[in-house]
């Protein structure tokens, strides 16, 4: 068992009661990766004016999470992102046609993922390009595809942005699940070393809610792809992450999945307050952030 401290303590207090029980990775959700980013590699675009606070916010943010990302590869831990995508700064849809198959789209994605991930030294992202929430992916979203063979497109742009640019780890999340035939539209349609991940649920992580397709026994996807599972043991339908809560429903499940092939498990902590920052970047600057918290960054 984790032992749970009686005080609050920082992240790299907590990761060595990771380590104890194997875990090589910690993934730290983020709504949107715009707090890194001025898109200085967008050559002929000016997304931000240098008075724009962003500008300044986004300075201040980059070393911060740089040096929480330098302490846990000093422990040897992969550090992963999760983020909602496609997000954009207010200026940015003015000047871009942000949509599956645009080479906006592969030029925007490219820019911002080599600035996120210089800023913050992160080794990768499992990254959500179908959540239909749209205030979770914060400033202006887009949803980019309508069908799966859009999706396999988008899955593609960013597998370029990510693995073949920048030579980092991505993990596409399939979030609305559309059936068997889909899965072999985005088996076909993007490069064989896209992994993609799935909750062990069917649908959203409620009690009633049956293995997910990809997981059952009949199932080959395993075999065809690398699999994640998600798993979510801070429960938001028991309490929104009170206490660490295992379903042991799951158990057999999981076990199922590592039959099948399945290799890689992801452990769901709190999301509900996620990790955003304050709205004000003022107050990062000068170390008085208050409790207040937005979803949607600087510009909600």
């Amino acid at each position: 068992r984790i032992r749970w401290p009686p005080v609050p303590c920082s992240s790299t207090e907590l990761v060595p009661e990771m380590l104890k029980h194997g875990f090589n990775s910690l993934t730290i959700l983020h709504h949107d990766l715009e707090e890194y980013v001025t898109y200085k590699y967008l050559e002929g675009a000016t997304v931000y004016n240098v008075t724009d606070p962003h500008v300044n916010r986004s300075a201040a943010l980059g070393p911060i999470i740089k040096n929480f990302t330098d302490a846990l590869h000093a422990l040897r831990l992969t550090v992963l992102f999760q983020p909602y995508e496609v997000s954009c700064p207010p200026r940015m849809c003015d000047q871009f046609k942000l949509y599956a198959g645009s080479p906006d789209l592969d030029r925007v994605l490219q820019a911002r993922y080599r600035e996120f991930f210089e800023a913050t030294g992160a080794d990768g992202i499992i990254v959500t390009v179908s959540d239909s929430w749209s205030p979770r992916a914060g400033y202006q979203f887009h949803k980019v595809w309508s069908n799966a063979e859009e999706l396999a497109q988008v899955a593609t742009s960013f597998h370029t942005a990510v693995v073949t640019r920048c030579a980092k780890k991505m993990i596409f999340r399939l979030w609305e699940w559309r059936g068997q035939s889909d899965w072999e539209v985005l088996v076909k349609g993007t490069p064989d070393d896209l992994a993609f991940s799935v909750k062990v649920t069917a649908g959203d992580y409620l009690l009633d809610q049956p293995i997910h397709p990809l997981l059952q026994n009949t199932s080959k996807a395993p075999g065809q792809r690398p699999i994640m599972v998600l798993v979510d043991v801070f429960r938001q339908y028991n309490g929104w992450g009170k206490t660490i809560c295992y379903v042991q429903q799951w158990k057999d499940r999981l076990k199922q999945a590592w039959t099948l092939g399945v290799r890689m498990l992801n452990v769901w902590g709190a999301w509900s307050p996620g990790c955003t920052w304050p709205d004000s970047g003022s107050q990062l600057v000068n170390g008085t952030a208050g409790q207040f918290k937005s979803w949607q960054g600087l510009y909600n």
